[in-house]
């Protein structure tokens, strides 16, 4: 992992992070996801063992931190496999390999929920949301929507359309929302 910081207090304005005892990356084929809405400079990190967020001191030097489910209530697996960051409120959500969801978000302290479709069980490949109070998951079969405001969730695939959604995975999830 490569990090560029153009405000680093110390001049150090790209570092790298290898694994090591200092760096815990303990993730191969990693899918990275860096946010900086509060202006934190974090880096996140998904992989299959969990998830990894580094920290900025003022010192440049950070701190990381690793997140699974020994740790982390939240989690449906440790085989965390997409980002997305949620426009709308700037709250993090991170895939899972086996039908969930992890959404992260600051209120004073660190914050977690947890989505798990009570029907499906598919690998969530792509998350976007839209301005009627839905997620939206695409996954390796189909796609499902959750209304926050109901809890209910909708699910789209070739069968429950009678063949007017395509077979197989959603990699990626369009809606209503702008910028």
């Amino acid at each position: 992992v490569i990090r560029f910081n153009q405000f680093s207090q110390t001049g150090r304005t790209w570092t790298k992070f290898t694994n090591s005892s200092e760096v815990p990356l303990v993730a191969s084929g990693i899918a990275a996801y860096k946010t900086d809405p509060g202006g934190y400079g974090e880096i996140w990190i998904s992989s299959s063992t969990g998830l990894e967020r580094y920290d900025q001191t003022e010192s440049d030097e950070g701190i990381w931190t690793h997140f699974d489910p020994a740790n982390t209530v939240s989690f449906p697996t440790n085989n965390i496999i997409s980002a997305f960051l949620n426009p709308i409120n700037d709250h993090l959500w991170f895939g899972a390999a086996i039908g969930g969801a992890v959404e992260v978000y600051y209120d004073n302290n660190l914050l977690w929920g947890k989505y798990e479709s009570p029907l499906e069980q598919y690998k969530v490949i792509s998350i976007a949301f839209d301005l009627d109070d839905n997620v939206w998951f695409g996954k390796e079969v189909g796609a499902s929507r959750l209304n926050f405001t109901s809890g209910k969730w909708a699910y789209y695939n070739s069968d429950s359309t009678n063949g007017q959604f395509p077979s197989g995975a959603v990699n990626a999830i369009v809606t209503n929302y702008h910028t």
